[in-house]
């Protein structure tokens, strides 16, 4: 052997040997550091001390990795809880919660985000998979023929000839500075908020559902109210005939009660159309078409008479709410790509491996002569691209700030929904008592002017404007107990939508469980 092959050959081992070394140290020091970020909480905006009640201080939401173990587990769980809605029962109907189980069920909507989170539930295990080593199979046949010119030491005739080959090429990426757990991370995140977003899916449903189910009966009863009034004025134009008939009224006030009577019936085809309405929102909400719609909906019944709603802590419920729980999981998850991007200032080490049998006859393919293999570690490094790094960091940076703000955002107004259903609903209550009061003497004062009027001490002018008071009055008062229960609707909303079994991971959210450890909300004020 030559100097210059020996010189090539020892050159050709220092490299290796350089090269198996960089890839022992980085093996050996994986797992010890993660760049990025630890997520550890977010704080809400500043509350009102009497919103927050008793959790006025250290009302900060934390949550961490540890409270994600088993995930797959826990969310499957979570979507088998909820398959029912909360408990509706509180608004004193018997057929509402049954309708709000068959939209939450039937909605085409419930059925995409269903999907949308098998997606997410993939993207988790195919980004967490890349820290599995893998392998792919190959076989391959080639008729070939070599060069004579070219490749001097084939024979002359450059003679074709069979190669067959078959083997695996492996390849395992070390995760040493945590690219592919911030990964898998914000994978579990963005998980986590499509699921709160089939949840809040529900709860709006559900509150729709019932919105459109007390205007359905809103209407039902103003119609009944049109109904009873046309039948006390249709009453009364047989005695105003007879009044007429024996000279002591003109005919005046026959014409009069029966253009009243006209405006009052056409005051039929708007509630019909009220009602008809409604009843087609139910269809479309219950994911069904009117005509396979419940027939027992356009069955009139009373109104909704909810009792009044009390939460004690307002601050907790609104940090169950799934909207606000799904702004929360954006912010994690923007923080672990913050990790991803800054993962690139580092190199990747990957263990490959291949291992092949190749031969020009079947015969002896699987023989050790045939037997090829190269293994060894790989490393690649973007050092000429610190700058585009860079900008890709800070470009995460801006959009977790923007997560931040999305937060608070979200805060602030579930606490300006709570509030202003609370406002709603005391004042609506207050309403309703005095428009009950006002009805009672309406509905007297018409009495009084129908005795006076066969008394021939009023006319009939007085009995119909009683009558249109009294009319006026009791359709405010049902307007009044549908508002009222609307504003117990928009609560009950605004609160989460009722009693919610939380996961593991919802609960620390949520304030149910310790906090758990991190770098808490350092990195939101520090500017990392």
């Amino acid at each position: 052997m030559d100097l210059n092959s020996r010189y090539h050959e020892r050159t050709s081992m220092a490299i290796g040997f350089a090269s198996l070394s960089l890839a022992v140290f980085m093996l050996l020091h994986s797992g010890c550091a993660t760049v990025g970020p630890d997520y550890g909480g977010v704080e809400p905006p500043p509350l009102n001390a009497g919103f927050l009640g008793d959790n006025a201080e250290g009302s900060v939401t934390q949550i961490s990795s540890e409270s994600t173990s088993g995930l797959d587990d826990a969310l499957n769980l979570a979507l088998a809880q909820q398959e029912h809605p909360a408990d509706w029962s509180f608004l004193n109907d018997e057929y509402l919660p049954m309708l709000i189980a068959r939209s939450v069920r039937d909605n085409p909507s419930v059925d995409e985000l269903t999907w949308r989170i098998q997606e997410a539930k993939s993207v988790v295990r195919i980004v967490s998979g890349q820290a599995d080593p893998f392998a792919d199979a190959f076989t391959t046949y080639e008729r070939r023929k070599r060069s004579s010119n070219a490749q001097p030491f084939v024979a002359s005739n450059g003679s074709p000839f069979h190669f067959f080959s078959l083997g695996v090429d492996s390849r395992w990426e070390i995760d040493i500075v945590g690219r592919i757990a911030r990964e898998t991370e914000a994978a579990k995140a963005d998980y986590q908020a499509t699921e709160e977003d089939l949840v809040n899916l529900r709860r709006v449903l559900a509150a729709d559902i019932a919105r459109a189910y007390i205007n359905l009966r809103l209407n039902q009863e103003l119609l009944r109210q049109n109904q009873l009034n046309l039948k006390v004025q249709r009453d009364s134009i047989e005695e105003v005939e007879d009044r007429i008939e024996a000279g002591q009224v003109t005919r005046l006030d026959l014409v009069q009660l029966q253009s009243r009577i006209g405006l009052t019936e056409s005051d039929q085809p708007i509630y019909e159309q009220g009602i008809q309405q409604s009843y087609n929102l139910i269809a479309l909400l219950m994911g069904t078409t009117p005509s396979e719609c419940e027939a027992y909906l356009l069955r009139p019944t009373s109104q909704l008479s909810p009792p009044p709603i009390s939460p004690e802590v307002p601050a907790e419920l609104l940090r169950r709410r799934p909207d606000v729980r799904r702004s929360e999981r954006e912010i994690a998850a923007a923080c672990a790509r913050i990790g991803v991007a800054k993962a690139e200032y580092y190199p990747r080490l990957s263990l490959l491996g291949t291992v092949s049998v190749d031969s020009r006859k079947v015969s002896n393919l699987l023989d050790y002569d045939s037997l090829v293999f190269a293994f060894g570690p790989g490393v690649t490094w973007n050092i000429l691209s610190l700058g585009r790094i860079e900008a890709q960091v800070d470009i995460q940076k801006a959009q977790l700030k923007q997560a931040i703000a999305r937060y608070r955002q979200s805060v602030l107004v579930a606490v300006s929904e709570v509030e202003n259903a609370l406002a709603a609903q005391g004042q609506q209550r207050r309403r309703i008592e005095i428009l009950t009061q006002t009805v009672n003497d309406s509905g007297e004062a018409v009495e009084l002017a129908r005795q006076q009027y066969g008394a021939d001490k009023a006319s009939l002018e007085r009995v119909v404007s009683n009558q249109r008071r009294l009319l006026r009055s009791s359709i405010e008062l049902a307007r009044a107990r549908a508002d009222s229960a609307t504003a117990a609707v928009d609560l009950f909303q605004a609160l989460g939508g009722g009693d919610v079994r939380l996961t593991a991971w919802q609960q620390a959210v949520c304030g149910h469980s310790e906090p758990c450890g991190g770098q808490s909300t350092e990195y939101v004020s520090s500017g990392f």
